[in-house]
């Protein structure tokens, strides 16, 4: 197996995503869409990379050959690595003071930041490698979500990416199967090379955000029980939602009168009811609205407008969403069975 982070050292004369990121300064990020430099292929290994200028990389490898000749590999500067592996097994060896050994099998997420370190890596049995890598200076993530967002993950990979520190992470597990899909998708996808590029980084950011989720999960799965006064509060945010679903008070404000910070009161609210604060806006917002549909005889934009959408598109879409139906369905007669 082509080493996963071996996969990763810049070909010669490439333009290198490193070469990059030696320049980077966290307020240079372009739009996303402005931003692909190159497409640099080695068809006759199986290796597609597409280099962006904004700290984003991603490598494809398709069917690449086994060598079991152990490759080392050296990094100064580091990238946060994702990768999902689709096929092929391997070793990924950390050479320093706390030794680290990574296995990496089928349909793995493989999360890796070395700076400043080194090691080799190691191919296992005879299958062909298929994987699809992200390269992201963790500038970029934080930019990108914000620090709400990237205050959720694990806490290691979280202060990588505040850069509260800086040390080796490496870590593997069963990829979500959402990403497994689109790392397939994007390696079977044929387009002519400019669509290729849109469509990568498309489905790229799509596997990042994929990932991040499934990170975030895990987290909160991890997290230790609330208590019966937090589980309280949180239960006072749910009623309070429930009581004003047309104008509901901001997080702020939620936040103050229930005396929790913002992340706090985010992370807690999933943790306890399975969802997000807003999404249990919205959940209420159309149950409401199919009870009046259904009862009241109201037209779809009445509805819309009494639980306090200003636009009834929006309305319309988070309906189907919910009842995978459209409201004008069910003011013709369409019936969900216990809709909840």
């Amino acid at each position: 197996m082509t080493g996963i982070l071996d996969m990763a050292l810049p070909a010669k004369g490439s333009g290198s995503f490193f070469e990059a990121l030696e320049s980077l300064s966290a307020n240079e990020y372009e739009s996303f869409t402005r931003t692909v430099d190159t497409a640099h292929s080695n068809y006759s290994q199986g290796i597609r990379e597409l280099s962006l200028r904004s700290g984003f990389s991603i490598i494809m490898a398709d069917n690449v050959a086994p060598d079991p000749k152990p490759k080392a590999f050296s990094f100064k500067k580091s990238p946060m690595v994702l990768s999902i592996s689709l096929s092929g097994h391997g070793v990924v060896r950390f050479a320093h003071a706390a030794a680290k050994e990574i296995h990496i099998r089928d349909n793995d997420l493989y999360i890796g930041y070395a700076p400043n370190c080194c090691g080799e890596t190691i191919s296992s049995g005879e299958q062909s490698h298929s994987s699809v890598m992200l390269m992201v200076d963790p500038r970029f993530l934080r930019d990108l979500y914000g620090a709400p967002l990237i205050a959720s993950l694990p806490g290691p990979l979280r202060n990588i990416i505040l850069q509260e520190e800086g040390g080796l992470y490496a870590h593997s597990l069963p990829a979500p199967p959402q990403a497994v899909a689109l790392a397939d998708r994007m390696l079977r996808t044929s387009l002519n090379p400019e669509l290729f590029k849109v469509f990568a980084c498309s489905a790229g950011l799509e596997m990042l955000c994929v990932v991040l989720d499934h990170l975030q999960d895990k987290a909160q799965a991890d997290q230790p029980p609330l208590s019966r006064e937090d589980l309280h509060k949180l239960d006072l945010v749910r009623q309070r939602m429930e009581n004003d679903i047309v104008t509901p008070p901001s997080m702020q404000e939620l936040c103050r009168e229930v005396g929790m910070n913002e992340f706090k009161l985010k992370r807690g609210f999933k943790q306890a009811f399975g969802t997000t604060v807003f999404g249990h806006l919205q959940r209420q917002r159309v149950k409401t609205a199919y009870l009046s549909l259904v009862n009241d005889g109201k037209n779809v934009s009445e509805c819309a407008w009494d639980v306090g959408y200003t636009n009834v598109s929006h309305f319309i879409s988070a309906f189907k969403k919910h009842f995978g139906v459209t409201p004008g369905a069910v003011a013709k007669g369409y019936r969900v069975e216990s809709p909840s």
